[in-house]
């Protein structure tokens, strides 16, 4: 398998995890642990697919009101 995968989670261990068992299937990972982090990769990076922690990124992305990120 060749995806890249995005990968946010504010708790590394559970992300190093992830990471670990997607690398063993051949993926490309990109691991974010805040959600301001992860939107600079989805501006950047072409991916295939997003696994979010969504509990993360209630606390750590810019809302989506705030007129800077447009």
């Amino acid at each position: 398998m060749d995806a890249r995968i995005l990968v946010v989670d504010d708790e590394p261990e559970i992300a190093d995890l992830v990471e670990v068992y997607l690398k063993s299937e051949g993926c490309t990972v990109f691991k974010c642990g805040t959600g301001t982090e992860a939107l600079a990769v989805v501006r950047t990076q072409a991916l295939d697919l997003a696994i979010l922690d969504v509990i993360c990124l209630l606390y750590t992305s810019p809302s989506p009101r705030d007129r800077s990120l447009s």
